[in-house]
């Protein structure tokens, strides 16, 4: 028998990333997608998300496409292992029954009822296939907090540092062609921001033409298969006036685009990430100029309190041992107090988490 629920909050999904191509680059197909704070559409723009299966994972391969050694460091998010407990439902709940003696607006009244909050576990690691963007919303949401504390006037813009094919190949490693991006940068006009590297672009799988951001088919042969090639690029979202993109491409082969201002950084920074390169034991999301670590002291963000809505406490982990079946969606609703049990958070300091 499943619970009877009253939801607040609806969500919620898990799998893995998707068939690999002949080519051994991914073959992403349309599918729905949906991430927090972004709209759900059809849409190959980015990495696809998890399935229901877990029984296929692919990766992205490196080909004669992976023009220096160092950009065989890099994959694609979602394409790891997941942990055990990746996706695993769990619940939190409000045991201060004396206190709930009110009657929802339907007339159901809650008095002695305990309120539960089901929610998914996550490791919001990269590479994790399930937690892939759980782990680019966290960091989407660093980032616009980051930039509320720089004191610049006007909105944050977006820019795209392209080096050539030249340019890559003589770069010794990653770091070395970064920093030559800081400083293609600085005099384009950018005065400091958050840098996210892009490893790979998308191409049509039919005709190979680069797609364009945002177009879900080719607009030369209106295909709508995707393959992934090597074509190292940075996104940067931050704040500065961009000039002189032309006299620097013929001086130094980068080509520097300006995107415009952000209507929501938060929005444009998980569908960055969505797609960033990622290296084993480093940071994708780097911040330089007057907005690095060195320069900008920002307050950290806080983590999200978990609160009943009626008393305002902190909800409890808690596990049910009772005989209903529990409902495997993300939400909360009211409940008998029996068969419920609290338990100590995962950290061992205390029972509210």
């Amino acid at each position: 028998m499943l619970l009877q629920t009253q939801p607040f909050i609806v969500g919620g999904g898990r799998g893995t990333r998707g068939n690999c191509a002949s080519g051994g680059f991914p073959l992403f197909q349309r599918r729905r997608v949906g991430v927090v704070g972004m709209s759900r559409a059809t849409s190959s723009a980015g990495i696809l998300p998890y399935s229901q299966s877990k029984s296929v994972i692919c990766s992205v391969s490196v080909d004669e496409s992976v023009s220096v050694r160092w950009g065989h460091d890099f994959q694609l998010p979602g394409h790891g292992e997941a942990h055990i407990s990746c996706g695993s439902w769990r619940s939190r709940a409000c045991l201060n029954v004396d206190a709930h003696k009110s009657v929802l607006l339907d007339g159901t009244s809650i008095e002695g009822k305990v309120y539960v909050e089901r929610y998914q576990t996550h490791c919001y690691r990269a590479e994790c296939p399930v937690c892939y963007e759980n782990w680019a919303a966290r960091e989407a949401g660093k980032i616009e907090h980051r930039m509320l504390f720089c004191g610049w006037i006007g909105k944050a813009i977006h820019v795209v540092l392209s080096p050539s094919e030249d340019v890559v190949k003589k770069a010794k490693s990653f770091e070395q062609l970064r920093s030559e991006a800081y400083r293609i940068a600085k005099l384009a006009g950018f005065k400091g921001g958050c840098c996210i590297p892009h490893p790979y672009r998308r191409k049509c799988g039919i005709c190979g033409a680069i797609l364009k951001t945002g177009y879900r088919t080719c607009l030369f042969c209106g295909s709508s298969s995707t393959r992934w090639v090597f074509g190292f690029h940075f996104h940067l979202i931050g704040y500065g006036w961009i000039k002189g993109a032309k006299e620097l491409y013929e001086e130094t082969g980068w080509v520097v685009k300006n995107l415009g201002v952000r209507e929501s950084v938060f929005a444009t920074a998980m569908y960055q990430l969505s797609h960033a390169g990622i290296r084993k034991g480093h940071h994708v999301v780097i911040w330089f100029g007057r907005l690095s670590y060195n320069n900008l002291k920002a307050p950290k963000l806080l983590r999200k309190e978990h609160r009943c809505p009626v008393c305002d406490e902190l909800l409890r982990h808690v596990i049910y041992v009772g005989e209903k079946e529990l409902p495997e969606e993300k939400g909360g609703f009211w409940s008998n107090l029996e068969g419920w049990i609290a338990v100590p958070n995962r950290f061992g300091q205390g029972d509210y988490g």
